[in-house]
């Protein structure tokens, strides 16, 4: 039986035609009764809406975020198939983040959760329409229902040779009241989910004509350039307006304080164009009062703390210590937010993960009722979880306030990596116990991380059988902000767990793969993704012939991944990665093309912080703040990728935006190993002076 918040309603929309959505419609009628008259009726925070228009268009609203994983047309696709739309009418939109009814999902695009959670209701809400549409044709022709059939927008009537399209049917079907438990469509019918489709918005995309977040324009536009407190606490040192506010173009000089964790003291110069405001900041730069933070004197505190023993190899035990470095997300467009604040409503453009903590927090900044703040989302240039945070919306509401006027607020890429949520450093030392015939008996794993929360995913649960397991986690203080960074805790996990299987493997003298099949038994999806990974490297042959090759398996987000990595070294040890080959199984597939997107673009973004990618700080200053000196992975390094896909349609659908990251640098490190004989135990792969070499 449905719940309340889970019922299918029906309505007209405003269009003209037909609205079919999940929620609680009673909030609904609430909301548009005290809504600010800009959003009666808009589709707000119910996760799946369907409208059906009488021209035949399809417009369907959603709660998800279009980042560039290709959300939007999972949906468009999952929506169709059930509704039977012609795919040349769908258009797919993220609704304004007013939540005009009560949901069971809200505004939140992260942890691949996107299809996962909504797969099943969409299917649901596309449904209910398609069956209120027959019932309306089935009535006009006086027939039964199950003598009707529908395709490319229409009801047929094949007996009678009728038919009726979807948009003449909408404004009296919307009448009806909706099943709540439709019939969906078996998967043998299916003709949208399984294909490799794209929705005709994806050319603005290739033409530069889409409009992303810093492109949003408004009349009386003025530009922000900001620079922020390194750390959350650190006030204003010095700050030279009159020098300011006499730079060229500049309009005003405004200075906020830093009221929470969510933003932090703020100076931001006001000009026509982002250029002159950019300029004239860096020409006068704020002086601020920071902290000491060092990263070097970090690691030696994370390494007392996680790795008491050091790294040893017994006839009957591994032991090893593993690091990784903060990180950031270098997302392609820097933060940036356009807001207009008046005296009791305001409106945001923010490119944005979170639209109901936006609205939330920008509310309470600005001191206004929730209600007043409309969210809207314009394309964005990437997130990878920094998105999640709101910072950027509020001080960008905050600056227009003071202002008094529209502002568009754009961080230049050094204010971006500065105020970066960065992914945490982290070390942690492994050990397992093995018995006379090299098989696991005691599993043993110290996290020693940033901040008090335990991050063990990716070691706690564990895939492998081990034997007796205990995974601990030791908290280390620190003021270098952190948060969730593409594939968060099993980045860093499986990194750790992965290399250290390598190392244990050869340890029992087993193959690395042949090692893990095994301790995967009972879970053939597993073993049968290990297998196929064996058949697309040729692995046995391949090592044999004295190829190196290096795999790792990831098994986080609902999904399952096993890569392989090929290094080639020369005569002086330098290496380079040759190739990558990845299998994944993520339940059922919705568009082939899109995972596969995904995928390749995971491994080249867990390549790049594998490789390259590494902050820090020395006496409480960020040392690599712009792309000069923070290296991301260039076109030159990419090697070429082959995915994979395998499907269990039995099994519940899996994320696919994170998967392909965490198995990368394990992978590359059990590479090196077998090219070089050196084992590197830390990120990124690069020679230290102590060396490590087994």
């Amino acid at each position: 039986m449905p719940t309340r918040r889970t019922v299918l309603w029906a309505a007209a929309a405003l269009a003209g035609g037909l609205a079919v959505g999940v929620g609680w419609p009673v909030g609904r009628r609430l909301a548009q009764r005290h809504a600010p008259a800009a959003t009666l009726g808009a589709p707000g925070g119910a996760p799946c809406q369907i409208e059906v228009h009488a021209d035949g268009s399809v417009v369907v609203y959603t709660t998800l975020t279009e980042l560039g994983q290709g959300v939007l047309t999972a949906v468009a696709q999952i929506a169709g198939e059930e509704l039977d739309a012609a795919w040349e009418h769908l258009s797919v939109q993220t609704a304004p983040g007013w939540r005009a009814w009560e949901a069971p999902v809200g505004f939140y695009t992260g942890g691949s959760l996107s299809v996962r959670r909504l797969y099943g209701e969409f299917r649901r809400v596309a449904a209910a329409a398609r069956a209120l549409l027959v019932a309306e044709a089935a009535a006009r022709w006086g027939v039964a229902v199950d003598e009707c059939r529908t395709a490319d927008s229409a009801v047929h009537h094949d007996a009678s040779g009728q038919r009726l399209a979807y948009g003449a049917l909408a404004a009296a079907a919307a009448r009806r009241s909706p099943p709540q438990d439709p019939p969906l469509k078996p998967r043998s019918a299916w003709r949208l989910i399984g294909r490799s489709l794209v929705l005709p918005r994806a050319a603005a995309l290739v033409t530069g004509a889409a409009r992303y977040g810093i492109d949003v324009t408004l009349p009386g536009l003025r530009v922000a350039a900001v620079a922020q407190a390194p750390f959350a606490g650190a006030t204003l040192r010095a700050l030279d307006r009159e020098a300011l506010l006499a730079q060229p173009g500049v309009r005003q000089v405004i200075e906020l304080d830093g009221r929470s964790e969510i933003d932090v003291a703020t100076v931001a110069v006001l000009a026509d164009d982002s250029w002159r405001a950019q300029q004239a900041l860096s020409a006068v730069p704020p002086q601020w009062q920071h902290g000491a933070e060092d990263t070097a004197e970090l690691r030696e505190r994370l390494l007392a703390a996680a790795a008491p023993g050091g790294t040893t190899t017994t006839a009957g035990e591994v032991a090893a210590v593993y690091e990784v470095p903060f990180v950031t997300h270098a997302q392609m467009e820097p933060l940036c937010t356009t807001a207009r604040v008046g005296r009791f409503d305001a409106e945001v453009w923010a490119p944005t993960q979170v639209q109901e903590a936006t609205r939330t927090q920008v509310a309470k900044a600005l001191g206004l009722w929730e209600h007043a703040v409309t969210v809207h989302t314009p394309q964005v240039g990437g997130g990878f979880g920094r998105r999640l945070r709101v910072d950027f919306c509020v001080t960008a509401a905050r600056i227009a306030q003071a202002a008094g006027a529209p502002v568009k607020t754009v961080w230049s890429r050094a204010e971006d990596t500065a105020q970066g949520r960065f992914r945490p450093m982290a070390a942690a030392r492994l050990a397992l116990r093995l018995d006379a015939r090299g098989r696991p008996e005691r599993f043993e794993a110290r996290v020693a991380g940033i901040g008090d929360s335990p991050r063990l995913a990716g070691l706690e649960p564990q895939p492998y059988r081990l034997g007796a397991t205990e995974v601990r986690y030791v908290p280390v203080t620190s003021a270098i902000r952190t948060g969730p960074w593409r594939s968060v805790d099993e980045s860093q996990n499986v990194f750790f767990r992965e290399s250290f299987l390598d190392e244990c493997a050869l340890a029992a003298g087993a193959d690395p793969l042949d090692w893990r099949m095994a301790l995967l038994a009972g879970q053939p999806r597993a073993q049968r993704l290990l297998a196929r990974l064996g058949e697309l490297t040729g692995w046995a042959a391949a090592r044999r012939a004295g190829r190196a090759l290096g795999m790792a398996f990831g098994d986080g987000l609902g999904s399952l991944c096993a890569l392989a990595a090929e290094v080639v070294a020369d005569a002086g040890g330098a290496w380079r990665v040759a190739q990558i080959q990845v299998v994944v199984d993520c339940g059922t597939v919705v568009n082939p093309a899109g995972v596969r997107a995904q995928l390749e673009g995971g491994v080249l973004f867990g390549l790049s912080a594998a490789l390259h990618e590494e902050i820090r700080y020395r006496a409480g200053r960020l040392e690599p703040a712009n792309f000069d000196g923070y290296r991301v992975l260039r076109l030159a390094d990419a090697p070429p990728i082959t995915v994979d896909i395998l499907e269990s349609p039995e099994a519940d659908i899996g994320g696919i935006g994170e998967v392909g990251v965490p198995p990368v640098a394990p992978a590359v490190a059990n590479a090196v190993h077998a090219a070089t004989g050196v084992r590197l135990r830390w990120l990124p792969l690069q020679p230290r002076s102590t060396g490590a070499a087994v």
